[in-house]
């Protein structure tokens, strides 16, 4: 049996209103949704953790959907028969701000999008495909719906760990996750005795646990009041999000490790970019007959790039580690700007494991479900190992951050630079 996927919702509009980019020509904007179905006992992806319990159809195989988009010369003879992946950060399409000094957009549709035209005047198919499955919509995000690992249909548990950070004060709720845009692990009790709260100054510090009797899990709902009382806010009862009445304090670290539940299966997101752009770069056809948009007239793409910054740098990196015989991804995934590595952070393999964090911090690592967890006022948790040098308190200091801004921006700037250097001949 073999992996499938099928296009879908298709939208195919000029792009850039048919400005014409060199010898390129005009571009246009191929937007949808990808079917996958997944060979759940291949060894192409034997390394995927919890595909083994993820619901499959009556051929054994797992299904699961992601957001595509794709601009192309609308004459793809024209092009450089070049394919440059673009791994969203964060749900975020980012290499036309990066490469073309565009302005920052999820959407982009219109001539300003296109910046100075960088990519497109070289002829490159500029392709995304979302990667991230624990992201919840909004602002353009490109998501990818995933299956919930099970335990023969029973809620598969296991302790979660996250960390918040308040940067104002007045903060009293935070999902789960830690960000709004991320999906949060549910909780499998909402008996806060039953999940350790602790907080600290600096990462090496002795963690001063927050009693259950201060906090719960909760969310705070706000609206108009009646009977002239002005605006009122109810504590609603939530399985995704934590409430301190008293407020975070700002700037301290505070840790929660709870039991949570109905992990999802995140490895998923490595097979969805190999196949899709196997697909584009070999395939004439989906599995539904349809033409792949990318060979038509005989033209196709002959090499494919990849490139991240950030945590999708992270994702790069965490593709390149493969834990069985045969690698998750094709070996043409190499970051392809200093930044993808300046910036990918310290951890291999963050995300494949039950219940990861993919929005984590630099220094953070996912735990395993499967790796009992627990934590005192007198010792780290062992999900967090106490920092062995000064690095970890270096990077909790506001002014680390302001020289890494600072650093960043010059680096931009020089990109952006080399960019226009490089169009100017």
């Amino acid at each position: 049996m073999t992996n499938a996927l099928v296009l879908t919702e298709l939208e195919r509009t000029p792009f850039a209103a048919g400005q014409h980019f060199d010898a390129a020509g005009s571009y246009e904007r191929i937007a949808g949704r990808v079917r996958f179905a997944v060979d759940a006992t291949s060894k192409a992806q034997a390394n995927i953790v919890d595909l083994d319990k993820a619901p499959r159809d009556a051929r054994g195989r797992v299904h699961f959907t992601g957001d595509f988009l794709v601009l192309k010369p609308i004459d793809m003879a024209k092009g450089n028969r070049r394919l440059f992946f673009d791994w969203a950060n964060r749900g975020n399409k980012r290499c036309l701000q990066f490469f073309n000094d565009a302005p920052a957009s999820n959407e982009p549709r219109h001539w300003h999008h296109a910046g100075n035209g960088f990519l497109m005047r070289r002829g490159y198919v500029i392709v995304w495909l979302a990667w991230q499955g624990d992201l919840l919509p909004g602002d353009g995000r490109q998501l990818l719906d995933l299956p919930v690992a099970t335990d023969n249909g029973r809620s598969i548990t296991g302790p979660v760990r996250v960390e918040f950070i308040a940067d104002q004060p007045g903060i009293t709720t935070f999902p789960l996750s830690g960000r709004a845009s991320t999906r949060s692990h549910p909780i499998a009790s909402s008996d806060p005795t039953k999940a350790t709260l602790t907080r600290g100054r600096y990462p090496g510090d002795a963690r001063q646990i927050v009693p259950a009797s201060a906090w719960c899990f909760a969310r705070v709902e706000r609206g108009g009041g009646l009977d002239n009382q002005g605006a009122e806010r109810a504590i609603v009862p939530s399985d995704t999000h934590i409430h301190l009445p008293a407020g975070f304090e700002t700037g301290w670290i505070y840790e929660l490790v709870y039991q949570g539940k109905d992990p999802l299966v995140l490895g998923l997101g490595h097979v969805a970019v190999r196949d899709f752009i196997s697909f584009l770069k070999y395939e004439d056809q989906d599995a539904a007959g349809q033409a792949n948009p990318l060979r038509e007239r005989a033209a196709g793409v002959e090499k494919a790039y990849g490139w991240g910054r950030s945590q999708s740098g992270r994702c790069i990196r965490d593709n390149r580690r493969p834990c069985s015989p045969e690698p998750a991804m094709p070996c043409w995934c190499r970051p392809s700007m200093p930044m993808a590595m300046t910036w990918a952070g310290s951890a291999h393999r963050w995300w494949q494991h039950r219940s990861p964090r993919i929005q984590g911090g630099i220094c953070e690592r996912a735990i395993s479900a499967m790796v009992p967890c627990t934590s005192s006022a007198a010792a780290p948790s062992p999900c967090r190992p106490a920092p062995k040098n000064a690095r970890q308190q270096v990077i909790r200091d506001p002014q680390f951050w302001s020289a890494m801004q600072i650093a960043k921006h010059i680096l931009s700037r020089s990109v952006r630079r080399l960019n226009d250097l490089w169009a100017s001949g």
